[in-house]
């Protein structure tokens, strides 16, 4: 079995160094109530991380950290899976010679992440929060039988930088706070099966095992009228869109462009046409929410 496939299925009994960054509510992408729903198994063997963006990332892991290794002259090895107690840590490059890690990133190749601009210069500590979380939570967990880490390495393959490295020096009150808070959602959400106040997000809500055995849920009222008002909303609002969108298809004429005289930062309006061709998508189950009307009584 391949180490990732090793990894991706073992890392669910543990917390990981992203879920930390979730559970402490810094995660730009997951909260703490995604993590639980993992850890008890209500996504089942679903792996929701596949993503272009995570594609991208581990299609370059290995140049960058070929790049690293040649940088701090310490021989890496690759995907390195360390456990302590309830915490586990991939790490990406693992120096046990001179116990170094080093992790790998690559950020803003597709799109512009906001955190970005939280990446300061070279060779100093200034890092996104979550990436430092990260990065404290492997020197916690090597530091059980691996080794004492007082240095770690940020390897990033920054959009408009290039590549630039970060270094983290251990930071004893951090590492003892992701080893308590670490813990105590363990204890408290996992094993208790109690959900964290943040809650899990839409995806990860629609990608939950549910059963149909269960009696209905008696909901609040101020629920269900908020998400029809919503809907509502944005039937209102798609109605006005296409309306004028008609107008200005209509302004067009047989034009495929278009731009107002004496406003330039308005842009222009591109007409654009392409060819779908069919093809066959992978089965897949999809969750949709939708109101049944009440019947009226006669």
């Amino acid at each position: 079995m391949a180490l990732d496939d090793f990894t991706r299925r073992e890392r669910r009994k543990y917390l990981g160094s992203s879920d930390m960054a979730a559970i402490c509510g810094l995660d730009p992408y997951r909260t703490a109530g995604d993590v639980w729903a993992e850890k008890t198994g209500r996504l089942g063997d679903r792996d929701l991380s596949n993503n272009p963006a995570v594609e991208v990332g581990e299609a370059i892991e290995p140049a960058i950290l070929d790049w690293a290794e040649k940088k701090i002259a310490v021989p890496l090895e690759r995907a390195a899976f360390f456990t302590r107690e309830h915490l586990c840590a991939n790490v990406d490059g693992w120096g046990p010679s001179v116990p170094t890690l080093v992790e790998a990133k690559a950020m803003g190749i597709l799109g512009h992440p906001g955190y970005l601009a939280a990446f300061g210069d070279a060779g100093s500590d200034a890092v996104p929060e979550h990436v430092l979380i990260q990065t404290h939570h492997q020197i916690a967990v090597l530091a059980e039988g691996a080794g004492l880490v007082e240095l770690a390495y940020v390897a990033a393959l920054l959009g408009g930088r290039g590549l630039v490295l970060f270094q983290i020096p251990r930071n004893p009150d951090l590492v003892d706070a992701i080893l308590e808070r670490g813990e105590a959602f363990w204890v408290q959400h996992v094993e208790r099966d109690t959900p964290p106040p943040e809650a899990p997000s839409l995806p990860i809500l629609k990608a939950m095992r549910r059963d149909a055995t269960l009696a209905p849920v008696l909901l609040p009222r101020h629920l269900l009228v908020e998400w029809l008002a919503t809907k509502e909303r944005r039937k209102d609002a798609e109605a006005l869109e296409e309306a004028a969108e008609t107008v200005i298809l209509h302004a067009l004429g047989d034009a495929m462009e278009g731009y107002v005289a004496d406003d330039p930062t308005l842009g222009q309006i591109k007409v654009l046409r392409f060819e779908r061709r069919a093809y066959e998508v992978r089965a897949q189950t999809i969750t949709q929410v939708r109101h049944v009307k009440a019947r009226k009584e006669r």
